[in-house]
């Protein structure tokens, strides 16, 4: 069995996809070990070129691709903030688990980014001053470039004509509450298999 676990950046797919990994002595995928290491795609951003993360470019798809496919276990959790990006990772698929975050939850997410790339609070004056720090530029990246992209680009993580089993969650929820409630579907994914 093939589930897709997608949601955009701090959503906490990799987190949940560990959990369920652990939980099931699966395997799991996430399309974050396999970006470019060189010849990125690039960006401008406040007038810098930068390496543009966001695109589907950024990544070797047909590695990941094989890398899904020669996963042996009896339950493989795939984990991208582009899942159906891919149409070979979407069709080995046999349901989905989706974490959400709504346009109002962007402070929430815009904080889980700054925390996981400084443990810091958000800086109050980012939008104004970019380039104070690292931090900085870290939240004006996510919310320009990152965010926007997640919020332009839905289809990549529920496209509108999917059909397979789906559990969406709320990204803002306890992490707890959303492990045992994917613990849940999983289990009754299997029972339903057998």
């Amino acid at each position: 069995m093939r589930i897709g676990i997608a949601g955009i950046t701090t959503s906490g797919k990799s987190t949940l996809a560990k959990a369920l990994t652990n939980v099931f002595k699966g395997a799991h995928c996430c399309v974050d070990d396999f970006y470019y290491t060189q010849d990125f795609p690039m960006m401008t951003f406040k007038g810098k070129t930068i390496i543009d993360w966001e695109t589907p470019n950024c990544i070797h798809w047909d590695k990941f691709e094989e890398y899904c496919e020669r996963q042996t276990a009896d339950i493989v959790f795939i984990d991208s903030y582009l899942l159906f990006y891919s149409k070979k990772v979407a069709d080995s698929l046999d349901a989905v688990i989706i974490l959400q975050y709504q346009p109002e939850d962007f402070q929430e997410a815009l904080a889980r980014r700054i925390r996981r790339f400084s443990n810091q609070a958000v800086p109050s004056d980012y939008v104004i001053h970019p380039d104070a720090s690292e931090t900085h530029w870290e939240a004006a990246y996510f919310t320009e470039i990152a965010w926007k992209f997640a919020m332009d680009y839905p289809q990549y993580r529920e496209p509108k004509d999917l059909t397979k089993p789906i559990l969406r969650l709320k990204a803002v929820n306890p992490l707890g509450d959303n492990i045992n409630k994917a613990i849940n579907f999983v289990n009754g994914l299997l029972m339903n298999s057998v």
